[in-house]
């Protein structure tokens, strides 16, 4: 912890002191009216900071508390889901208005003629979607899905009405929008995927304890694991023992998992490694726990679906930095004035 708290002072301090040299070369030199790019811009931003800035309290707070020898704290799920996900809401809804709205100024009654027919789009498939997945209606799920919709959909209008507002031929369009926009609007869906992933994830991800043995079978949602086999093995630094399990779904396998349980003799540990099949849509997890008699064992199984679009969301929200990055505008901007 105390490690920790020297690093972050170290980054904060250096950023602050950064700050204080430039933050006048960051003043906006134009006026801009309030309903406009740079206002939801700056809101988004102000909102990010307080987003952050909620994160670190919760992360060092317990270690400021520990190196104070004032005791130990934990500030875990309920903590982060108070603060940050109403912080979210908002963040995410300004984001989808931001590409749709002029640089200085936009018209109210033409940037809500832009957005009317998106928002009640996302709305009516945010109200129909938690039916269709679970056969029941929830609010968490619903804002979730809505607003990654909401995200994506105004992102590609945004993208379209930019096409279409260029002279000449359509095709030629695309390659004179500059890489910058291109970034942000891979970003933009980036954060649409990852979004998806994390509210379908946190609700309807399914985790259970069972005590099972060799031979027999339970059910997690709609699968069913079959405990077919257990035996040791044995590597140049460990010794331990590996199950299978087939996993099935109507009658079908889709799956081998194969949980270890290692024993590392010189370091004289003990380390799981999960069975884990990998999807696009969900993933299943088994994990060996302790023997409890012969051939039975403690499992703990995993149901998590569309946890890789939070990975996949993140990965093309760093693919539209980078895009953004490699525009040809920054690097003109940099030789004329080195120039």
């Amino acid at each position: 912890g105390l490690y920790m708290l020297i690093f972050l002072a170290l980054i904060v301090g250096l950023s602050l002191t950064l700050y204080a040299f430039r933050g006048a070369s960051v003043r906006a030199r134009d006026p801009f009216n309030i309903l406009s790019r740079e206002t939801f811009l700056l809101l988004n931003n102000v909102i990010l900071l307080t987003a952050l800035v909620t994160v670190l309290l919760g992360t060092i707070y317990p270690l400021i508390i520990e190196a104070l020898n004032l005791g130990k704290i934990s500030v875990g799920p309920p903590y982060f889901n108070a603060v940050f996900v109403p912080l979210m809401a908002p963040l995410l809804f300004f984001m989808g208005i931001g590409p749709q709205s002029y640089w200085q100024a936009m018209p109210p009654a033409l940037l809500l003629a832009r957005l009317r027919t998106i928002f009640i789009i996302c709305l009516s498939v945010a109200v129909l979607l938690p039916w269709i997945v679970a056969d029941r209606f929830s609010a968490g799920v619903s804002l979730g899905l809505g607003l990654a919709i909401w995200i994506i959909m105004t992102s590609l209008n945004g993208y379209v009405r930019r096409v279409f507002a260029q002279p000449g031929n359509k095709w030629l369009a695309l390659i004179r929008i500059p890489r910058a926009y291109y970034g942000m609007l891979v970003a933009h869906i980036g954060v649409g995927l990852c979004v998806i992933g994390i509210t379908l994830t946190s609700h309807y991800s399914i985790e259970r304890d069972i005590r099972l043995a060799l031979g027999e079978q339970t059910t997690l949602g709609s699968y069913q694991f079959n405990f077919s086999n257990i035996r040791d093995t044995e590597g140049s630094n460990y010794q331990g023992v590996a199950a299978e399990f087939i996993v099935t779904k109507e009658d079908k396998i889709v799956a081998q998992l194969y949980p270890q349980k290692k024993y590392y003799t010189v370091a004289e540990q003990v380390m799981g490694e999960p069975g884990i099949k990998a999807g696009l849509w969900r993933d299943l997890y088994v994990a060996l726990g302790e023997p409890l008699a012969e051939n039975e064992w403690s499992l703990r199984l995993y149901y998590k679906p569309f946890v890789r679009w939070i990975w996949l969301g993140s990965l093309w929200i760093i693919a539209g930095g980078l895009l953004a990055m490699s525009d040809r505008r920054y690097y003109q901007k940099k030789v004329t004035n080195h120039a």
